[in-house]
């Protein structure tokens, strides 16, 4: 965890650095609790030198935390999910794998679960853009 009030002091240390590029400079997982922390740090001086319009303008770094915070939630679950969709298919090519290699030469029985699981994979590599049709061309009559 970083030490808040030392990035804070150095923040306003820099006049050359303003504000939105002060805060990309950190993970954007940290950057709603450092508003915070700049927040609260920015609200004692206002109150301290009685500047209560400073202290409105303090209120749209709330918001700017919120909206860093759900993105970050966002981007976070869509990353989550899309390694799940990826194991679920490495799951069903490697019981593909593991069916083919037990059957050998002999005929393999083509199930609905068979078929479903091959149009998943399907579905998801051309969502990826790494569909190869010829690969699944002898399989095409299944489907």
């Amino acid at each position: 965890m970083m030490n808040y009030q030392e990035e804070i002091q150095r923040f306003l240390e820099d006049e050359n650095l303003d504000f939105e590029e002060w805060i990309s400079e950190y993970p954007i997982t940290e950057a709603p609790a450092l508003i915070s922390e700049y927040k609260s740090y920015m609200q004692k001086i206002a109150i301290e030198n009685d500047d209560f319009d400073a202290l409105r303008d303090l209120q749209e770094l709330d918001d700017l935390a919120e909206r860093i915070q759900d993105f970050t939630i966002d981007t976070l679950a869509a990353k989550e999910e899309k390694r799940i969709e990826s194991e679920l298919i490495q799951q069903k090519i490697n019981r593909w794998i593991e069916m083919i290699s037990k059957n050998g030469s002999e005929e393999i029985i083509v199930s609905d679960e068979f078929l479903d699981d091959i149009r998943q994979v399907i579905a998801y590599l051309k969502k990826q853009g790494i569909y190869d049709e010829a690969v699944f061309k002898p399989l095409q009559h299944l489907l």
